[in-house]
């Protein structure tokens, strides 16, 4: 093999490496609801009222940057969300440069007062975040490990947790303000963590798909070594998140960006 085709298939390797690290260890997938009507940027009201209807179905579309191990990166993903006879599925397709598709998948029972309650998630990258939710019981299983831990109510997965978000800001309404912070339980690939989530306030942002206001939310109080994590919830689309971005603490980051929202 020639040396310049040597190279580049070692950094090739190095990229798909560095790439599968960061993602595995904290790729997010971002949920959202959809339907409103109004007179504001695409059709819609600027203001950031949460009073919103929930339609069957919606899909976004996000224009990904990131960086692995110092190497960057650009590729795109979408979120589609389908409720259908008290059921919801969000389906989380993350384009990975070469490594194909992450496909993040949560489902479960809505009802319009209480939202999203999780009974499965399936990840095809990561096995080991596999988990069965069995309130009935009382446990939730992770069949890759055969482990088994004690259900809570209000529960979430990593992608069910922001359209528990998405529906907590639109019951709560004007009452939303800078400073609240709302602590949820949420799947871990070994078990359950608590999360604590707060707004931080009202912020315009630049968008490939336009300028929208939204309402930023970060993680707070991380474990040692979790990613940092912030998102923006708007009701320009539909409710749900315009903007996550996830940072580790060596620098390497993923930020995906509202591109295209149906």
């Amino acid at each position: 093999m020639k040396p310049d085709l040597l190279l580049k298939d070692t950094d090739a390797l190095r990229q798909r490496r560095a790439l599968l690290s960061l993602w595995g260890r904290g790729a997010m997938a971002m949920a959202g609801i959809a339907g409103m009507t109004g007179t504001g940027l695409l059709g819609l009201s600027p203001t950031l009222s949460h009073a919103l209807s929930w339609p069957a179905r919606q899909t976004w579309t996000y224009a990904v940057e990131g960086r692995a191990s110092g190497i960057p990166y650009r590729t795109e993903s979408s979120l589609a969300l389908s409720l259908d006879g008290g059921r919801f599925q969000i389906v989380n397709d993350i384009r990975v440069p070469f490594m194909g598709s992450q496909i993040q998948t949560s489902s479960g029972v809505w009802t319009e007062g209480k939202g999203p309650d999780p009974r499965s998630f399936n990840d095809n990258k990561r096995k080991e975040r596999n988990a069965q939710f069995d309130p009935d019981q009382g446990r939730i299983v992770f069949p890759a490990s055969s482990l088994s831990v004690a259900w809570v109510a209000g529960v979430q997965d990593r992608i069910s947790l922001l359209l528990a978000l998405t529906h907590k800001c639109q019951t709560q309404g004007a009452s939303l303000k800078a400073g609240q912070v709302w602590r949820v339980p949420v799947i871990s690939s070994s078990g359950i963590d608590t999360w604590q989530l707060e707004c931080k306030g009202q912020h315009a942002l630049d968008l490939p798909l336009g300028h929208m206001n939204a309402w930023q939310w970060d993680r707070v109080e991380l474990p040692a070594g979790e990613a940092a994590l912030s998102f923006w919830l708007s009701p320009q689309a539909g409710g749900g998140p315009v903007r996550l971005l996830m940072v580790q603490g060596n620098g390497d980051r993923v930020d995906q960006r509202l591109s295209k929202w149906a």
